[in-house]
């Protein structure tokens, strides 16, 4: 399966960077964006320890998008969450430290130094769902789905990020704004005509 970033189009070196990634997990895709999500941007050894933390129900995992029926923690407050909603996905957090370990082992293959890998990219997508029945009363038989994951990590060495160039803004001078069009368009009162332009009137 390939990853969906390329960093080498954003002028990473690719000796640079190392990865990791899981398909069709066994585990709740919305679950894994929100734990993904929250890790995203974090170095490696900060990744792991949040995650230990929430495994220990000392922090938590803001959920940010997927909300239906997640429930309102105090601990909210700490993450600055809308809504103080979080959440404590351990079987996910274990995962998410598992493809860590992995990324770790392929850092030190390539002669990375762990202690400055940023995690640059993550990304969580839908799996096919796997199938399962349910049978109901009188003879029926409904569906009874597995939502799966694909999960993929991508660190950068932090010394190796471009940074962004600032964006400059030159002003156009024959450039009409939207107040200045309005203004053109408004009418004067008292007709619009001055009392020079005004027609004499014959006796």
């Amino acid at each position: 399966m390939k990853y969906s970033r390329d960093l080498t189009e954003e002028g990473i070196d690719e000796s640079k960077t190392c990865k990791t990634q899981a398909h069709h997990v066994r585990n709740h895709y919305k679950n894994s964006r929100e734990v993904g999500h929250a890790i995203k941007g974090m170095k490696v050894g900060a990744a792991v320890s949040y995650l230990e933390a929430v495994l220990e129900f000392k922090d938590a995992i803001p959920f940010k998008r997927h909300t239906g029926g997640c429930g309102r923690k105090a601990m909210g407050k700490q993450r600055k969450v809308s809504g103080s909603h979080v959440g404590f996905p351990v079987k996910t957090c274990q995962i998410y430290l598992d493809l860590l370990t992995n990324l770790k082992a392929n850092a030190e293959a390539k002669g990375l130094d762990v202690d400055s890998l940023v995690l640059r990219h993550v990304s969580t997508q839908r799996a096919p769902k796997t199938r399962r029945r349910c049978f109901r009363a009188h003879g029926r038989i409904a569906p009874f789905m597995a939502s799966n994951a694909h999960m993929s990590i991508i660190a950068v060495d932090e010394a190796s990020i471009v940074p962004k160039a600032k964006k400059t803004f030159t002003a156009n001078p024959d450039r009409i704004t939207l107040a200045k069009a309005r203004t053109n368009k408004r009418i004067r009162v008292g007709g619009g005509l001055e009392a020079s332009e005004t027609p004499a009137i014959e006796a």
